[in-house]
């Protein structure tokens, strides 16, 4: 067996599938390339791939009514960019890798809050940028004065959306003595994880009018498209933070910048953006108490290597006649079809 991986993909993976196939690694952060239909097509036919395993490429139907796979490996979160459907009709399990950012995005989110309650980036941009100096007592005292924040013990956590990431956000708040609370409609309310971080369920106008600072870790659906909207913004308080780590798709951008700049809430940080990668132009990069950063919340040595993990011991599952424990369209097992 031939296998093409596209993605990025960590050593232990490797080992694993190298026992069952032969391999051949073009990770798309070094060939700086998205394959497209037709180059899956001709290399695959040219080249006696029996499998594909991708992270950023588009795999459509054409590739499937084209070729013969026997598997296709996605690493992400959710299977967005491959067609599925035609996957099924073919017979082609598509295996994919949940959670695999899960910490590292939990992480970065506290960094964010920390660093927004505490001025960090403000803090160095000052010294970089602006070239302060500090001439005597008075000036000394205006950076203190400007420069002083808050400390994250006490406030109160709003997250949005509790899934993989969000109880990560809430465990890591734990040892801080904050207040959590949590708005996921499909999160029940007696849900072990609720009581582990001891977490309260509200409703989501309660979550804005309580919270001091709003995380929002909520899959892109129907339901929370836009679901942060001018009204939405002016529901929270004025001294609120607002953190966006879910997808640009939650937010009405222009909207968070009006509520920047008319003082409808404190500050924000934000990981992801309407349009992205986010232009230097974005008018949230003109605002002290914004912090803007390039959809890096994923981007870790471990989740290149948590990914390959993930993935390699469930092909090896399926390989071996096991039950492979992530694949998007298990009924190609259960129809024997695989």
């Amino acid at each position: 067996m031939r296998v093409l991986i596209t993605a990025a993909f960590g050593k232990e993976g490797m080992r694993i599938l190298e026992k069952y196939m032969e391999i051949v690694y073009e990770p798309w952060l070094k060939t700086r390339r998205v394959l497209s239909d037709n180059d899956f097509i001709r290399r695959i036919r040219e080249e006696n791939f029996d499998a594909i395993i991708v992270e950023v490429d588009f795999v459509g139907k054409r590739v499937f009514e084209s070729c013969d796979l026997k598997f296709v490996g996605v690493c992400r979160n959710e299977v967005r960019n491959v067609a599925v459907d035609a996957a099924t009709k073919k017979g082609v399990p598509v295996f994919y890798t949940p959670g695999r950012n899960a910490d590292a995005v939990a992480d970065l989110t506290i960094g964010l809050i920390i660093a927004l309650l505490r001025k960090i980036c403000l803090a160095d941009r000052m010294l970089r940028v602006e070239k302060v100096v500090v001439g005597g007592f008075d000036d000394f005292l205006d950076t203190y004065e400007r420069l002083r924040g808050f400390e994250l013990g006490g406030k109160t956590v709003g997250i949005v959306g509790f899934g993989r990431i969000g109880y990560r956000v809430a465990k890591r708040l734990v040892p801080f003595g904050t207040r959590i609370l949590v708005y996921d409609p499909y999160v029940g309310d007696g849900d072990e994880r609720l009581r582990e971080v001891g977490a309260k369920k509200v409703d989501f106008e309660t979550l804005l009018r309580e919270s001091d600072i709003v995380t929002v870790h909520c899959a892109v659906t129907p339901e929370t498209l836009y679901m942060f909207k001018e009204e939405q913004f002016r529901r929270m308080k004025r001294t609120a933070y607002f953190i966006n780590m879910a997808s640009g798709a939650v937010v009405k951008e222009d909207a968070l910048i009006k509520a920047l700049r008319e003082g409808w809430i404190a500050g924000a940080a934000v990981d992801v953006s309407a349009r992205e990668p986010i232009d230097s132009r974005n008018p949230l990069l003109e605002f002290d108490n914004v912090i803007v950063t390039p959809h890096i919340g994923g981007s870790t040595h471990e989740v290149i290597d948590r990914q390959a993990k993930i993935l390699a011991e469930d092909i090896e599952r399926f390989i071996r006649g096991e039950r492979p424990k992530f694949v998007v369209n298990p009924e190609v097992l259960e129809k024997g079809q695989a």
